[in-house]
């Protein structure tokens, strides 16, 4: 019980760091006139709803949010289609749509892998929170990653400074080097690199001090 408490407890304490994150850049935004987005996975399951049966055994129930019940719309491009951002995984293409929620004035987009051109298993990458093995929570951040910064760049979004929380979106850093890199040949120094933060964070934030990368 002790175990399972601490796991929900840690997801309502993420789910928390997050809202208090988009706060405090929200008051950055008014303060300072500083424009900011922010990114992240649409997961439709989410965190899963603890119950015991006659037993006493936890059982782990997944329920599916209706995006027509929650304060989202679908993002669309030019021509009024869906947006889709093409990320290439083994033997093929992942194609993510992207959602937007606003915070404030901020805006918040949500990548989402349950696109009917995906195949039944490629639509599940960002359906949990929390939820999988080694091999879906790495597949999640290179959607994070990479196909968060591809939609920034879908979007026509120009960033200055990204902020990165924990090590879950670190293949951004890739993904922007290598769009440097195309861009600019000729400029080693155009790449993207983390500082680290020295204050300690506590044992339930591991490598929070990931934060922000600069050109």
């Amino acid at each position: 019980m002790l175990a399972r408490q601490q796991h929900s407890r840690r997801a309502q304490a993420v789910a928390t760091v997050v809202v208090d994150r988009l706060i405090g850049l929200y008051i950055l935004f008014v303060v300072a006139a500083v424009a900011i987005v922010a990114v992240g996975l649409f997961y439709r399951e989410g965190y899963f709803r603890q119950m015991l049966d006659a037993s006493g055994t936890q059982l782990e129930i997944y329920a599916v949010n209706s995006r027509e019940s929650l304060p989202v719309r679908l993002v669309a491009d030019a021509e009024g289609t869906p947006l889709r951002v093409a990320i290439e995984l083994p033997g093929r293409d992942l194609r993510v749509r992207v959602w937007r929620a606003n915070v404030g004035r901020v805006p918040l987009y949500l990548l989402d892998s349950d696109d009917p051109l995906n195949s039944p298993f490629d639509r599940g990458i960002t359906a949990k929170l929390y939820g999988g093995d080694g091999e879906a929570r790495l597949l999640q951040e290179i959607v994070l990653g990479v196909g968060g910064w591809r939609a920034v760049r879908a979007l026509g979004l120009d960033v200055d400074v990204c902020h990165l929380n924990e090590g879950h979106a670190a293949l951004a850093t890739v993904e922007r080097a290598r769009t440097f890199a195309e861009a600019c040949p000729s400029s080693p120094s155009s790449f993207c690199t983390p500082a680290r933060l020295e204050v300690p964070l506590g044992p339930a934030f591991p490598g929070m001090g990931w934060r922000i990368c600069r050109t």
